[in-house]
């Protein structure tokens, strides 16, 4: 009962913290596109940290998923056909997981930094909506590392 408690609440951890920073990133971006020039900006611009705020979101996220996942079943040697389809989702998931993390991050790190005037990267960035993206990438990270956690975690049972 309690696994089935931990399990809970890690799912929702991950889905609130996904969730979150996904609506920051898409915060960010209407306020980069209500900025009047964020190339031109002297200090820290809201898109920026609203940005920010929503990479380290993403990160916890993806923390928590991978720390409290047990993944020592990826490492059998038994042929692929008789893993349990659980396990098969698990390590497809997985793969699918770092995909969208390393995506999400890359392009909401990107785009956030065009407010940043330590950073001089090119103002086309910001142009190319890539702040909504990251931030639908998080809500796409957020379902597929909730079935990663959870083919997982109850693959092992059923094997």
């Amino acid at each position: 009962m309690a696994s089935w408690i931990k399990l809970f609440l890690v799912c929702l951890s991950i889905v609130i913290l996904d969730v979150g920073a996904g609506i920051l990133a898409i915060k960010a971006e209407k306020a980069q596109s209500e900025e009047a020039s964020p190339c031109e900006a002297k200090s820290k611009t809201l898109a920026y940290k609203l940005g920010l705020g929503a990479v380290i979101l993403m990160l916890v996220a993806f923390i928590i998923t991978d720390t409290f996942t047990n993944r020592h079943q990826f490492r059998q040697q038994s042929e692929p056909a008789r893993k349990p389809a659980s396990m098969r989702v698990a390590l497809v998931t997985y793969v699918l997981a770092w995909a969208i993390f390393i995506l999400g991050i890359a392009l909401t790190g990107t785009a956030a930094s065009t407010g940043d005037p330590k950073r001089r990267l090119p103002c086309s960035f910001s142009k190319h909506h890539l702040l909504a993206i990251g931030g639908v990438l998080c809500f796409i990270e957020a379902v597929v590392c909730v079935t990663y956690h959870l083919a997982a975690n109850t693959g092992e049972k059923n094997s």
